[in-house]
């Protein structure tokens, strides 16, 4: 049977790696993602990636994520590791320790999709898809945070578009299968089932659309997934033989039925409804440029860059049931696919550039730059106003003064730039036109956003640094069960873990400084005397009153079990 003649395109052959494009992408992410990296506090999940990375480094096991010498079986430790040789490398358990590989990722995605790109489009089109990822609003969010979204993007995004890119080659299907498979595995390691269910679903549907069915019965594709196996298992069965089913139940399935919880129909109908307005969120501003995928004059400019578009449709059309049908899912959890949806832009920039006479495209695209230009300055208005005036509604937004002079010129510029061209000026100036946008979107969250961030953020360090000069320097500080990850990183020493002391000689003769987590307002009570020395708010934000906090104490030999002096 005949391939389809949209996978017959050849590739590019050019040198891609030496084009000017990928100087100013990565000048384009350095700017954005390696700038103020310890600005905004380590907060959140980034605590407890951080804190499980150093316990592999106290403790020498790289098998097992452990939080105060307990296993933690959340998902697989791959995503732990980078930020541990990044620590070790650094040598300290720091912000920049903590980020550096995510932000690196974020580097090599962007490349990557660049690179991926350019085998099917001309540089404008690949240039466009490499900045589109790069400033989507969730990737802005997530690219600079120790949170495993974005190692867990650069993985699966590698495993798919590295398979395609080599199989859509013909000269190394063995290649594809063995790159692809050994990425998912990877990619498995990091999070989870999430990563082989996308891999496969996605090259499945591929090959069988594609009337390529035949390649899934060849031996190098069973090569492949023989690869994949080994290397789940050099970890899955060593984990096994230490922690047992349960662990092992744990890791694949235990945040997945999480998800779950809340089965009730209208959650599920509503989620249905909210869901993709959430993915188009994340995905914004670049998400407004999709529709024009259905205008026939913009599929007819694909020419080489068909397989490539017809691959992105196919992994995005078979993978998002999978969080669009879960009512707990987020549009962070799609994330890996992402990648994908910036090769669709990048298509749909590329052959805005090629139809100069097609004037739907034009005024679309002018609709979409002059759209751009107004939010920028509605933003830029509102940034002035909430900066001279603090106490206003728009207080969310203020900044510095000197600040929001310059982001306000900045804007003002970019809104220009936007659209001060003619129509056809405007579209010989396209790629400015996205590097513009781009930039702005760069500035916007790296200053505005972040500064807003920051001034929300709870300042749990500075809290913990300043009880640490309270206490003994050879303390030995013991939790009453687990105590919050925020509390243990800024801490920065282990923290001993003990059960509960229901009776005065549950606690140890040697234990006198202790912690444990609190919440709400009624005073905690312990069976011997104590004296609290502080509190520590655990809170992503800062509330008056705090939600979760960390309560350390001392124990005293007065009398009066129960109480404690303040």
């Amino acid at each position: 049977m005949a391939t389809p003649r949209f996978d017959s395109a050849p590739l590019h052959r050019e040198r891609w790696w030496c084009e000017r494009e990928l100087l100013v992408l990565i000048a384009l992410v350095g700017g954005i993602y390696f700038t103020r990296i310890e600005f905004l506090p380590v907060r959140g999940e980034e605590t407890r990636r951080a804190r499980i990375a150093c316990e592999m480094l106290e403790s020498g096991d790289w098998l097992i994520a452990q939080q105060q010498g307990q296993p933690f079986t959340s998902r697989p430790p791959l995503a732990n590791w980078p930020i541990a040789w990044s620590i070790a490398a650094l040598g300290d358990c720091s912000p920049l320790a903590a980020r550096l590989p995510s932000i690196i990722a974020t580097l090599l995605t962007t490349l990557l999709i660049y690179g991926y790109a350019r085998q099917f489009t001309e540089r404008v089109g690949a240039l466009s898809a490499a900045a589109a990822y790069a400033t989507m609003g969730q990737v802005l969010q997530l690219g600079q945070v120790a949170e495993t979204e974005a190692m867990f993007t650069l993985l699966l995004a590698a495993a798919l578009l590295i398979w395609h890119w080599n199989f859509a080659a013909r000269q190394a299907p063995l290649t594809a299968w063995l790159l692809g498979y050994s990425l998912a595995a990877l990619a498995t390691l990091a999070k989870g089932p999430q990563a082989p269910v996308y891999f496969c679903a996605s090259v499945g549907a591929y090959l069988i659309v594609t009337r390529r069915w035949r390649e899934l019965l060849t031996a190098r594709h069973f090569g492949g997934c023989t690869l994949f196996l080994a290397i789940v298992g050099a970890w899955q069965i060593p984990f096994f033989l230490r922690l047992g089913w349960p662990a092992v139940h744990d890791v694949w399935a235990g945040d997945v039925a999480m998800r779950f919880e809340d089965r009730t129909w209208k959650t599920w109908f509503l989620h249905l409804l909210e869901y993709p307005l959430e993915v188009a969120a994340c995905l914004a501003p670049w998400s407004l440029l999709l529709p024009l995928l259905m205008l026939g004059e913009v599929r007819r400019q694909f020419g080489r860059a068909q397989p490539a578009v017809l691959f992105a449709v196919i992994s995005i059309a078979v993978t998002f049931p999978t969080c669009w049908l879960v009512q707990g899912a987020r549009g962070r959890y799609y994330m890996p696919l992402f990648p994908s949806f910036a090769v669709l832009v990048g298509a749909v920039i590329q052959s805005i550039y090629q139809l100069t006479a097609a004037e739907r495209l034009l005024k679309a695209w002018r609709a979409f730059l002059k759209l751009a230009a107004v939010v920028a300055l509605g933003l830029a208005a509102a940034v002035l106003v909430a900066s001279l005036r603090p106490q206003s509604a728009l207080s969310l937004l203020a900044q510095p003064i000197w600040f929001a002079v310059l982001y306000s010129a900045a804007a003002m510029v970019a809104a220009v730039a936007l659209t001060r061209f003619p129509p056809t000026a405007q579209v010989a100036r396209l790629p400015l036109a996205v590097l513009v946008l781009a930039v702005l979107l760069g500035i916007t969250h790296t200053g505005v956003v972040l500064n807003a961030m920051a001034a929300r953020s709870e300042r749990a360090g500075d809290v913990v640094h300043d009880l640490k000069t309270q206490l003994p320097t050879d303390v030995r500080l013991v939790s009453f069960g687990p105590i919050e990850n925020m509390f243990a990183f800024h801490y920065k020493q282990a923290i001993p873990l003990l059960a509960w002391p229901r009776e005065a000689h549950d606690l140890p003769p040697d234990v006198s400084y202790f912690c444990f987590n609190h919440e709400g307002d009624t005073p905690p009570v312990l069976p011997f005397a104590w004296r609290q020395i502080g509190v520590v708010s655990c809170d992503r934000n800062h509330y008056e009153k705090p939600i979760k906090s960390v309560i350390v104490g001392q124990r005293i030999e007065t009398a009066g079990v129960g109480t404690r002096r303040q």
